[in-house]
């Protein structure tokens, strides 16, 4: 889980508030008799600051918004409520809205090295929004295809979220396209095409492996289920999650040659 993930990575002996490093912010929090019971007061206190971050950035006042979600960020982990890539990447989109590109990066680096992968391709589009609002075409066109790069991984995974077509590389193109008009490169964009294609070539090869030495579980497993139309949905799912986890770690590996040539096309130095 992402929230468990980033508790072991920012301090596993950090298990309460009293070992909180960031004072409260000085804003309205919820008095303890209007909170509800279902959640804790930190549970609370995450709702309060992330309400007030919006209303203090919507105010102009970046430095205390930046401020409260900093303090949301180190809460987070002390939690059973599980966040996404969404409620950690408001941090680096304040921080670039700020005119603190630098420290923007940081946070992007520490969601990223901390999330499981499934959760890259939101990461990643966020990063391509923090770098077309800093005008920096190049990098969002880079994370941009990152997260194309994911997406088609999940796809491949999850078929009941693909859309028709989703492993030929006429249904990318046009996102491709879209996002590489202000590079005005056509030479470059042919090669980020080929580069996409053959990320496809080695999903499916990937996927191929996997179904080749796929062990279906054995029969006792299934011996509860009598209808052949549920035996067939329910071995259809056991399929699809161990494809699932299978993509997801081998992921990493595919993902990882992708981006090393397309760094390099793209001239992109890290």
């Amino acid at each position: 889980m992402f929230n468990k993930i980033l508790n072991l990575f920012s301090n596993n002996k950090q298990t309460n508030e009293t070992k909180s490093v960031l004072p409260m912010p000085d804003i309205s929090y919820t008095e303890e008799k209007d909170r509800p019971e279902y959640l804790t007061k930190t549970e609370q206190d995450i709702r309060d600051l992330g309400i007030a971050a919006t209303q203090l950035k919507d105010q102009g006042n970046w430095e205390k918004a930046i401020e409260c979600l900093q303090k949301q960020k180190e809460l987070m982990p002390l939690v059973k409520t599980e966040f996404t890539p969404q409620n950690y990447m408001r941090l680096p989109k304040f921080l670039q809205q700020a005119g603190r590109m630098p420290e923007a990066i940081v946070e992007c680096d520490f969601v990223l090295n901390n999330i499981q992968s499934s959760y890259k391709v939101q990461a990643y589009n966020d990063m391509r929004i923090i770098y077309n609002r800093e005008k920096k075409n190049k990098e969002a066109y880079y994370y941009g295809r990152l997260s194309d790069a994911w997406q088609a991984i999940m796809y491949k995974s999850r078929t009941s979220i693909a859309p028709e077509n989703s492993e030929s590389i006429d249904f990318w193109k046009k996102n491709i396209n879209s996002h590489f008009k202000k590079q005005s490169n056509e030479v470059v964009n042919s090669k980020i095409l080929a580069l996409f294609e053959t990320h496809l070539v080695t999903i499916e090869n990937s996927f191929i492996e996997f179904k080749k030495n796929y062990k279906t579980p054995p029969k006792e497993k299934y011996s509860y289920i009598k209808d052949p139309e549920k035996l067939s949905r329910r071995k259809q799912r056991d399929f699809e999650k161990s494809l699932d986890e299978y993509l997801m770690i081998e992921g990493n590996n595919i993902v990882s040659a992708f981006d090393n040539a397309l760094k390099s096309e793209l001239n992109i130095q890290q």
